[in-house]
């Protein structure tokens, strides 16, 4: 059986988020006494708040709910 690929974020959507983000890792650590945010500023990434498979068949979102801005994140190598 084939897989089908996860849709990725165009160039254009990549480049919104670093500038909404301020290209920082918006991770914010809740295991401490206080939230700490990452604030990466290399090896960022978009990833999607709520997995594509999990919108797609238990959520029933469409493709521009997916991947609209809403649902991105930008994150560091390391998160």
């Amino acid at each position: 059986m084939k897989r089908k690929k996860i849709p990725r974020w165009t160039k254009e959507q990549r480049e919104w988020f670093r500038r909404r983000d301020e290209g920082k890792c918006q991770f914010i650590d809740l295991s401490g006494l206080e939230p700490r945010i990452c604030h990466k500023t290399t090896k960022l990434e978009v990833h999607h708040i709520v997995p594509f498979y999990w919108a797609k068949t238990v959520l029933k979102w469409d493709r521009n709910q997916i991947n609209s801005p809403l649902n991105g994140i930008l994150l560091c190598y390391h998160h």
